[in-house]
């Protein structure tokens, strides 16, 4: 999983083109110093933020704005077991951490004996608390249309929800910060305009015209950030960093 510095400022200029430069100052190499593969570290975080967490923002404010009622939260307790036969225990939690599905076996109660079949680890009480939880959440939104008053609804006006903190037993009502996305929309505001500029300086002849930058595009790759940058992903996420480097 090691990747160089070269090799992650050729992935930010393919994917983000003339907003490479942003990116790369949002998401400098040195603020994952204190994970064992910064460059790693950082892709994984872009991926989670560009492909997932930001596009969830969006749909929550639109349906909000609609009069849907949503619910959000922020997952970042890191399963101490594997959660799928695939992935090594070696790797649970310090690498994967807090993946995209990590929350899976938290919804279902599959807390003992992973990862299914045939597993042999178990949740540590403190987990199987927050499964209780959760399971509580889910059952009351197929029964009742929401998971109960204890979660908050999101609105446009405040972005509250569940924050669910590393190694906590439950989770805190409180707001999910969402702050990223304003950068996110800026380096898509960025991506478009110049390939709208050419696109059309292509059509007027000009040789010099640059070509349309790539969009970003990912395989995927979840992570929920914590204070500590902890390092998450998800199997598919594995996938497309292994082919980046291939």
């Amino acid at each position: 999983m090691e990747i160089t510095p070269a090799a992650y400022s050729a992935y930010l200029q393919v994917n983000f083109g003339p907003a490479a430069s942003l990116v790369a100052s949002q998401y400098p190499l040195a603020a994952f110093n204190n994970t064992p593969y910064p460059a790693f570290s950082a892709l994984v975080q872009i991926i989670a933020d560009a492909d997932f967490f930001c596009p969830s923002y969006a749909g929550l404010t639109v349906a909000a704005k609609k009069g849907t009622p949503v619910w959000t939260y922020k997952w970042e307790q890191a399963p101490t077991c594997p959660w799928y036969s695939v992935i090594p225990a070696s790797v649970v939690p310090d690498i994967f951490g807090a993946a995209h599905t990590a929350e899976i076996p938290f919804v279902f109660a599959n807390v003992d004996d992973n990862p299914p079949p045939n597993g042999t680890c178990n949740f540590t009480a403190a987990e199987k608390s927050l499964s209780k939880e959760f399971v509580g959440f889910w059952s009351s939104m197929a029964s009742n249309g929401n998971p109960g008053s204890s979660w908050p609804a999101f609105t446009t006006n405040a972005s509250l929800g569940l924050n669910v903190e590393n190694g906590s037993s439950a989770a805190t009502p409180s707001v999910v910060d969402y702050s990223i996305c304003a950068f996110w929309n800026t380096v898509a505001t960025v991506v478009l305009q110049n390939g709208s500029t050419s696109a059309n300086a292509t059509s007027s002849g000009n040789a010099t015209a640059t070509s349309t930058p790539h969009a970003a595009t990912y395989t995927g790759g979840a992570i929920s950030t914590s204070n500590e940058l902890s390092l998450v992903m998800s199997v598919v996420g594995v996938l497309g960093i292994y082919l980046l480097m291939a």
